[in-house]
Formats: C-alpha cells, structure tokens, sequence
C-alpha cells in the first residue's frame, strides 16, 4: 500500500510539473505575440499618419504645378536655390529617426530575450534542484 502511495505521489509530482512547464511555455508564447502584436501596432499606426502626408493629392497638386509648370522648375532649380543641402537634411533628419526608432525595437527585443533567459535558467534550475531531491531520496 505504501509503494502505490509512494507512485501515485511520484506521478502526481510528475504531472504537476509538466502541467507548469506547459503552462509557462504558453505564458511565454503570449507574452511573445503580445509584443508582436503591439510592434505591429505601432508600427501601422505610424504607417497611417505618415502615408496620407506624403500622397494627399494636394501635395502632389502642388509639386506638380510648381515644378512642371514653371520656368523655376524646368531651369534647374536644385542648383541654384540650395535645395540640394535641404535635401540632405532633410534625409539625414529622416535615417536618425529610423535609427531611434531601430534602436528602441533592439533594446525591447533584447529585454525581452533577457527575461526569457532569466526565465529558463530558473526553470532549469528548479528541475535540476528537483532531480537532485529524487536522487537523495533513491540514494
């Protein structure tokens, strides 16, 4: 009677802890297409409100009438007017936002692969501290 107590409580220990590895595994995968989900978010939110700026008809009307109806833009008006330095500003301005914005999705990627190591080595652990307790016990 003992020995089948003794199994049932092995088994039952065993269960639990498949029962919380299989827990933690999907509070992981949730937490990973939580953070997913919100850079894409995030990410079509910006999409939304820089798109409309860049094609509204009215800035297109406009560039059209002032560069292929004048003189000024059929003469060559990059060169005379310094435009090209705006130009260059402009995009320098537009790839150091592109690198704020890379480096905070770095930093977020790499918080979240640090908690996810720490996470693990304390999984690991608490199995490798459970097996050692059933090797004292058989021993």
């Amino acid at each position: 009677m003992k020995s089948a107590i003794a199994q049932w409580k092995k088994k039952l220990k065993e269960k639990d802890q498949a029962k919380w590895r299989d827990e933690m595994r999907h509070k992981m995968k949730t937490i990973k297409d939580k953070v997913g989900l919100r850079l894409r978010k995030d990410a079509w939110d910006k999409m939304e409100t820089v798109l409309p700026l860049r094609t509204s008809p009215a800035n297109i009307t406009q560039n059209i009438c002032y560069f292929g109806f004048t003189a000024v833009g059929k003469s060559g008006y990059l060169d005379s007017t310094g435009l090209e330095e705006a130009a260059d500003l402009h995009l320098e301005i537009v790839e150091q936002g592109c690198v704020g914005r890379c480096w905070n999705l770095w930093k977020r990627a790499s918080d979240m692969r640090n908690a996810e190591r720490e996470l693990l080595q304390r999984v690991k652990l608490r199995l490798m501290g459970n097996a050692i307790d059933i090797w004292r016990k058989h021993a």
